[in-house]
């Protein structure tokens, strides 16, 4: 009885969790289709770069996330590490690409919401390199 009991808890906990993640792929995918015609290009990738690259530098910096988005150090640590996929320390639009490529699985130019999801937990891990790929 025991057993079964804590197999239910654990698949609710995972149906759980996945609901969660489903919507916050959902909203962030919102966030980034900004002409909502179903499909995200690089273009409104980059623009969605640019809300956060407030100086027009190119760069989103350490620094940067922790005095202009109130980030704790480890937080900000965490964020550069998982959007900085060719590991110069810093967010750029190189990476951008690099993410609208890792996402774009059919290579058309454009994400469309299945593919988005179906790749975003991969681009949301630390230490990803798809360089080359």
């Amino acid at each position: 009885m025991m057993f079964s009991s804590m197999f239910v808890f654990l698949a609710l906990c995972c149906i759980t969790y996945s609901d969660l993640l489903d919507e916050t792929e959902k909203q962030l995918y919102g966030q980034l289709d900004l002409d909502k015609d179903h499909e995200v290009t690089l273009p409104e990738m980059d623009s969605y770069f640019e809300k956060f690259d407030t100086d027009g530098d190119g760069i989103i910096t350490l620094k940067y996330l922790i005095t202009q988005l109130a980030l704790d150090w480890a937080t900000a640590k965490k964020q550069i590490s998982v959007f900085d996929k060719n590991k110069d320390g810093v967010i750029t639009k190189v990476d951008v690409k690099l993410i609208f490529d890792l996402l774009d699985t059919n290579k058309n130019g454009k994400v469309t919401l299945q593919e988005f999801q179906d790749k975003y937990v991969e681009v949301l891990t630390a230490g990803v390199n798809i360089i080359g790929k």
